[in-house]
């Protein structure tokens, strides 16, 4: 038995390991070039290795649980800003016509479609927003997670020559989201486009 132990505890290391998400740094006061875009964080961020949707970057300082922005660009006519992950809840797509409440809507459904339909999104305070000295919009969201955390966060968005570029921040209520918003205020008035 004393010889089994050491194996599994090795084994089980070895697989905890295998499933840990890898995140690479993203250096403050660096401009980060994106699809359609670029920003300047005034902090570091962690990058996750995976993406949400092909055209998707998600970044994170204390763990997505606690706080992400979501950073994404060029997305065409047809096209999804995240995977479809449920068959029975497929990703809606973006339109070249669509208005902001158009796309305040399928900011809402994407959000819900992405979490199995298991959290209830709710948008508020649809407004005009400079988007890197191009026309946008920017409004607010909130929702419930499957476990019962309270996330807050804002949109911040522009459609230019058909194409849609976006910024998700969105963080848990109790102090996330307060305390990281300065930074994405930063970030999100660093755009380029």
């Amino acid at each position: 038995m004393n010889k089994v132990l050491p194996a599994l505890i090795l084994t089980l290391s070895a697989l905890l390991l295998a499933a840990c998400q890898p995140y690479s740094l993203v250096r403050a006061n660096n401009p980060v070039k994106l699809n359609g875009y670029s920003v300047t964080p005034g902090e570091e961020w962690n990058k996750a290795s995976y993406k949400l949707g092909p055209k998707a970057v998600t970044w994170t300082s204390n763990g997505e649980v606690l706080d992400q922005l979501i950073l994404i660009g060029d997305i065409g006519s047809g096209e999804a800003l995240f995977k479809n992950t449920n068959k029975n809840l497929p990703m809606p797509p973006f339109t070249s016509d669509m208005m902001p409440f158009d796309v305040e809507t399928l900011v809402k459904t994407s959000l819900k479609n992405s979490a199995n339909g298991e959290v209830e999104v709710n948008t508020e305070n649809l407004q005009p927003a400079n988007f890197g000295g191009k026309s946008g919009f920017r409004f607010n969201i909130s929702f419930y997670t499957a476990s019962g955390l309270l996330k807050s966060g804002d949109v911040l968005g522009a459609v230019k020559d058909g194409k849609l570029y976006l910024m998700i921040y969105s963080a848990a209520d109790l102090h996330y989201y307060k305390s990281k918003l300065p930074e994405v205020e930063k970030v999100f008035a660093s755009v380029i486009i």
